[in-house]
This record gives structure tokens, C-alpha cells and sequence, in this order.
């Protein structure tokens, strides 16, 4: 199974990320058939260096229902550099299953303020 593609907002260098408020997950239209356990959604850097990490674990993730696989990314400021960082989600279940189910980029961008003469 090929992952689905999460597209989320831009962020600036520094300020706090906006999360995704919830989501879930499917497949081929039907409800997953195990428990979810924890997630682990990694930012990656040049050759796939992880540069960041959102968990269960860390309370950068919260699962919101254990059936249906509903979460949420929370706020938070990400150790991320201005440039796009690709990243993806991992889910754990109860058959003892890990599978990269999501991924997508994120923006980092940086402000410029124009002094004034």
C-alpha cells in the first residue's frame, strides 16, 4: 500500500506550527481491523536525517480514538530549519504491525521585515 499524502500549512521559522486538529485513516474506504498503539510522525533533513519528531510519546500526538485511528497533531515549535522538510507519519498497532501510512512536506519560510529609512 502506497502512503496518502498529507498536505499541511507552511510554517515560519521559529513560530509555533499549527498541527493538523484531527484525522483518520482508511483502508480502501474501510475502518482499520486493529487497535492503534502510538504514532510517530519524523522530519527529515538532507539524506534523511531525522530532524524532528512528533510521538505519542513526547505528547506531540494525541490519539483521539484507538479503533478508527482518529488523531491529532498538536501545536507545537519544530526543531526545523527555513527550507520544505519532507516527513512521515508511522502507525503501531495491536497485531504488532509499523507502517509508514502518511507522508507530505513541510514549508519552512522566513520572515522579512523591510526597515523603514
Amino acid at each position: 500500500m502506497s502512503p496518502g499524502i498529507l498536505i499541511v500549512e507552511d510554517v515560519v521559522e521559529g513560530d509555533t506550527w499549527v498541527g493538523v486538529p484531527e484525522f483518520d485513516i482508511t483502508f480502501e474506504d474501510a475502518l482499520p481491523t486493529t487497535t492503534l498503539v502510538s504514532v510517530v510522525m519524523d522530519f527529515l533533513g538532507k539524506n534523511g536525517v531525522v530532524l524532528d519528531s512528533l510521538s505519542t510519546t513526547n505528547g506531540r500526538i494525541t490519539i483521539l480514538d484507538l479503533a478508527t485511528w482518529n488523531i491529532r497533531l498538536e501545536k507545537t515549535k519544530l526543531k526545523l530549519t527555513r527550507g520544505i522538510h519532507p516527513f512521515g507519519i508511522k502507525y503501531f498497532d495491536s497485531a504488532q504491525s509499523e507502517e509508514t501510512i502518511v507522508e507530505g512536506r513541510l514549508k519552512v519560510t522566513r520572515v522579512r521585515v523591510k526597515s523603514k529609512p
